[in-house]
């Protein structure tokens, strides 16, 4: 296969080559990307990982300061085949939609920020560097990721930008994401009576029915009720019992029950604020001390990007580019922006096409409009952040590269 790719056709190579987390394995997707980047003529990607089957690629365009990181992901959740309407890895076409396993999540974003930088390769600015990662492990924690990338000290930016779906809405970019909540896990242990089940034990004794109370009071508790985002006022949010584990066979009740509680954290709430708030709840109860609470993840909350430059940019490309002025909002979900924050790189969290109301989740799928737009938004950002906009880019959706 030789010439230069379209968008579309660099996606549904992306798309094709499964990279599901778990298990974790990008090797496939990888190679995609270093023969679509020399197809689009950019430089060679450089490979660095923490094992072989988990790859990160850093594309580097341009020389000197100012540093841009544009990121995205190349690992997707895993898919349910028979839930899907399509094959999960087969690009499909639908009404104007792309549909296919990570089409937002985020191969499309990906595909988008390829052919971007090498319509910016031709043209660059005099000075400055933009710097593609695109990484393993996203969706697991970034360990071998972005985390371990920063980490190791293999990232080098004074500012980053991440490519995340940016929407919560029907259409994209509704919100410029200045910061986004934190992440705390907990891991709620219950214990009770074991012993097999046909001993007649109380109900009451039994570690699943204790289990039972303790989730029921944390649901009706109305947790996190006085914490508010300063940026636009968004509350924590708390997510009970997305995990449950409460045996193994139907024969024996075990002596312990397992849930975790998610929740997504806002500035100025703490670890141990989390667990005191928990605790509170389930005292309620009025059960014997029968829980145990332990803290399993904890991400805090990036703080307000403040980085001039870089919301001057974001802001101007976004007017140029989408036709209005952008409302700045706390993104709700987690991205590898924490990891750039906490080695001191001011980023935005989400920049790119897409909805979170179409990721995780069967028949994800993004408009064709969209992908084409956010060429031209890429593009558009790169260059107002290294020349103040010198270089002007075509208003409206990106032509088909």
């Amino acid at each position: 296969m030789s010439g230069r790719p379209s968008v579309q056709e660099t996606l549904a190579a992306l798309v094709g080559a499964g990279s599901c987390n778990p298990p974790g394995d990008e090797r496939t997707v990888a190679a995609v990307v270093e023969q679509h980047a020399a197809r689009l003529g950019l430089p060679r990607p450089r490979r660095l990982a923490a094992r072989p089957e988990r790859p990160n690629l850093l594309i580097e365009v341009g020389a000197g300061s100012p540093r841009l990181l544009v990121g995205a992901h190349m690992d997707t959740v895993p898919a349910d085949p028979a839930a899907w309407t399509t094959d999960p890895w087969t690009l499909t076409e639908r009404d104007g939609a792309l549909q296919g396993l990570g089409a937002v999540d985020m191969k499309g974003a990906l595909a988008a920020l390829l052919h971007a930088l090498a319509a910016y390769a031709e043209r660059p600015a005099a000075h400055g560097t933009v710097v593609a990662a695109l990484t393993a492990d996203e969706e697991a924690g970034s360990a071998e990721g972005m985390g371990w990338l920063c980490a190791e000290g293999h990232v080098r930016a004074d500012a980053a930008v991440m490519v995340e779906a940016s929407s919560q809405g029907v259409r994209s970019w509704d919100r410029l994401y200045v910061a986004e909540r934190g992440l705390c896990i907990v891991r709620v242990t219950v214990r009770g009576r074991p012993g097999h089940s046909s001993e007649r034990v109380a109900v009451a004794e039994r570690a699943p029915r204790r289990l039972v109370r303790c989730l029921s009071a944390l649901w009706d508790a109305e947790l996190g009720a006085d914490a508010r985002h300063p940026v636009d006022g968004m509350p924590p949010l708390f997510n009970v019992a997305p995990v449950i584990r409460a045996g193994t066979i139907p024969t024996v009740y075990e002596e312990t029950c397992h849930a975790l509680v998610e929740v997504r954290t806002v500035p100025g709430m703490s670890a141990e604020e989390v667990l005191a708030e928990l605790e509170r709840a389930l005292a309620s109860t009025g059960l014997p001390r029968c829980w145990e609470l332990e803290l399993e993840t904890w991400s805090p909350p990036t703080d307000p990007v403040r980085d001039t430059r870089l919301l001057n940019a974001a802001r101007a490309a976004w007017e140029q580019v989408l036709g209005t002025t952008p409302a700045s909002g706390v993104f709700p979900a987690g991205t590898d922006a924490v990891h750039l924050a906490q080695i001191g790189i001011p980023t935005l969290s989400a920049f790119g096409p897409g909805s979170l109301a179409s990721v995780h989740q069967a028949d994800e799928a993004l408009r064709e409009d969209e992908l084409l737009t956010s060429i031209t938004l890429f593009e558009a950002l790169i260059r107002r952040y290294h020349d103040g906009g010198a270089h002007r880019c075509p208003p409206g959706p990106a032509q088909r590269w």
